[in-house]
């Protein structure tokens, strides 16, 4: 799998090594580095975690940006080491011979042909996104844009992939399975404010194809659509998915959408989003529509300074029918900052699933901007509460933008936790930072990056 990200890497290196074969040649990139001391060891999906061990851990990450040429006619080359890591308690780290690459590419802008398009071709580590849906391709291969004549453009990709069959117990693959090819294409036109695409993945055999359109019939209306099947057989799965966005007023706007997500329509090449606070719960689109059909309308309105946005969902998940409600409002009054908001299934009557109000204060005092806040969270199991408060010292004229923050929270079974915080980024560029929370303990951590 690294084979061509090796043989890139060592174009750069190349280029790198030889300036003057490129007078026009222009280097850049970033090293970074962290280091963290924790405590203990931290905990995820109530499991000791292996990348979060307790002591010290490193990491040092270098990327390197190679340009020969103009953005419109020119060869780019980059690449991007794995991080070196080092834990307590201490083992012998890797030596040179055992750095990896993470990621490496060269990429060329320019004609194809005489008279031609310009285009972007890249060889090594792919970004494709073609499609959130079936075409989001991130591994290594060959990939053209930019081909088209007038108002039509295609754009390509082929490349290899392998199975995960097994892992360590830090998530990183330690086993493959036989690799096979991944190849797609799309075919876009836009012409009088509408756009339509076509687009296909050949995964090892299986074939995956979308097809889209979007839209104005009228300057204040947008609409979009989409549909999708995914695997073989007489009737492969299917998606389906239309929206539709009108601004009646300046500050009123309409929407409604549509969709159907069959049970067996998995790519395996949608766009995957991760929560910030759980990096093992899927939150893009496909995940939580997953078996579901329904449709949602729903209303934005700006009223006397208040933000409003209500929204009602009629769908079928497993077949089982549900009708869900949300309601939001905020809005700033004398300087608070107001919100609140509230989940409601109605499917028997009115049953609240999780309702959430706060208040803020940004003021300015001597030396410092804090920001105090209040949050209630209710839901069916009770209530919990949670006050934190953010602060930006600037007290100390050899230490200016000192960061602080705290939290206590009373959750809904009366148990009680906090955190707190502190951070700063010194004038040379080194970033430090000391923090306490009653899952995780103590920890402290230190980071530079260099630019160049």
């Amino acid at each position: 799998m690294k084979k061509l990200a090796l043989v890139v890497s060592a174009v750069l290196v190349a280029a790198v090594a030889a300036p003057a074969l490129a007078q026009d040649l222009q280097i850049s990139g970033s090293m970074e580095s962290n280091l963290t001391w924790r405590q203990q060891q931290w905990m995820k999906d109530q499991a000791p975690d292996p990348d979060n061990p307790a002591g010290v851990s490193a990491a040092t990450t270098l990327k390197l940006n190679a340009v020969m040429g103009s953005p419109e006619r020119g060869v780019r080359a980059f690449l991007q080491l794995a991080p070196l890591e080092a834990r307590m308690p201490f083992a012998p780290g890797p030596g040179l011979w055992q750095i990896s690459v993470e990621r490496a590419f060269v990429e060329a802008n320019g004609k194809l042909w005489e008279g031609g398009p310009n285009t972007t071709a890249r060889l090594g580590s792919l970004d494709v996104g073609l499609s959130p849906y079936i075409a989001t391709f991130d591994r290594e291969g060959l990939s053209i844009s930019g081909l088209g004549y007038g108002p039509v453009s295609v754009s390509a990709f082929v490349g290899r992939d392998a199975a995960a069959l097994e892992k360590d117990a830090a998530g990183n693959v330690t086993k493959y399975g036989d690799p096979f090819t991944v190849s797609g294409a799309q075919v876009r036109a836009e012409l009088l404010g509408a756009a339509g695409s076509v687009t296909a993945v050949n995964v090892n055999g299986r074939h995956d194809w979308e097809i889209g359109a979007s839209g104005m019939p009228m300057p204040w209306i947008n609409v979009s659509g989409t549909y999708a099947r995914s695997g073989e057989g007489e009737r492969p799965a299917a998606m389906t998915r239309l929206d539709a966005e009108a601004a009646v007023m300046p500050n009123l706007t309409l929407n409604a959408e549509y969709r159907n997500v069959e049970p067996g329509f998995d790519p395996a090449y949608q766009k995957a989003e991760y929560d910030p606070a759980d990096e093992t719960t899927r939150i893009d689109w496909l995940a939580n529509n997953k078996d579901e059909r329904g449709v949602v309308v729903g209303v934005h309105t700006v009223q006397q300074g208040v933000d409003l946005k209500a929204s009602l969902d009629h769908y079928y998940k497993a077949n089982v029918f549900n009708r869900d409600a949300s309601v939001a409002a905020s809005t700033t009054l004398d300087g608070f900052e107001l919100a609140a908001s509230g989940d409601f299934r109605l499917n028997e009557g009115v049953a609240l699933q999780k309702s959430t109000v706060s208040v803020a204060y940004p003021m300015a005092v001597t030396g410092m901007t804090v920001t105090p806040k209040y949050e209630a969270t209710i839901e069916p199991a009770g209530i919990s509460h949670e006050l934190s408060a953010e602060a930006t010292v600037n007290a100390v004229p050899q230490l200016p933008g000192i960061g602080v923050a705290a939290r206590v929270k009373r959750a809904a079974d009366s148990s009680l936790s906090y955190g707190a915080d502190v951070s700063y980024t010194a004038p040379n560029g080194l970033s430090t930072g000391i923090h306490y929370d009653t899952a995780k303990g103590a920890w402290a951590e230190a980071g530079l990056k260099a630019e160049f």
